[in-house]
This record gives structure tokens, sequence and C-alpha cells, in this order.
């Protein structure tokens, strides 16, 4: 009894924290890590909003797509979250996360080091 109450419980934190990331606009980390494979897709994208982008995958089996752009306060160094879900007939199947980050060095005044110069 007590672990179907906590359960139950925590699904409604989880529904409380990605509707509150809707009202700020994306998908955040607790968001994503509160998704568990078995979960239905159509309860997170009411919550969370409509994905980036959404690739087919095979029959009934997409991949969706949410971003999340962190900014500090010298807006010189920009973070890019990307969330994944694999969702197939409606459910969460599977999701990964992947982090983007802006180069290390300055492309106004140095030229790219990844570039060889002849």
């Amino acid at each position: 009894m007590g672990t179907v109450y906590y359960r139950q419980k925590t699904k409604i934190v989880f529904l409380f924290l990605v509707c509150f990331s809707q009202l700020t606009g994306a998908m955040t980390k607790v968001g994503y890590n509160n998704i568990e494979i078995g979960d239905k897709f159509d309860v997170i994208e009411e919550c969370a909003g409509k994905p980036y982008r959404i690739c087919s995958k095979g029959e009934d089996t997409y991949e969706y797509e949410y971003v999340e752009k962190i900014v500090f306060t010298d807006k010189t160094n920009v973070t890019v979250n990307h969330y994944y879900f694999i969702v197939s007939n409606g459910i969460v199947v599977g999701k990964r996360f992947k982090i983007e980050r802006s180069p290390a060095y300055n492309m106004i005044y140095q030229e790219d080091p990844n570039i060889y110069s002849y």
C-alpha cells in the first residue's frame, strides 16, 4: 500500500514539475530525469508542449526532441541541452540526453584551431 501511494505521489510531483517547465518555456533536466520508460507520452507532451523536432524511426515509433538553451550572464558561454524520447505506440520506450557547448575559443579574435592553416 505504501509503495503504490508513494509512486502516485511521485507522479503528481513529476507532472507538476513538467507543467512548471512549460511555464518557463522548455523541458528541463529535472523534468527529463523524472520521465520513466513506460510513461505515456501524450501526458508529457500536454505539459511540456510541442517538441522541437519529431523524427520517424519506423512503424509507430518516433523520436521526439526537446531543446533547452542555457545562457550564462556574460552571454558568451552557451550550453544547449537536447532531450530525446523514443516513443512507440504512445509509450516512452527509450530516452537519451546530449549536451552541446559553445566553442572554447573566441571566434571573433581567433581562427578555428581545428582547421589547418597553410
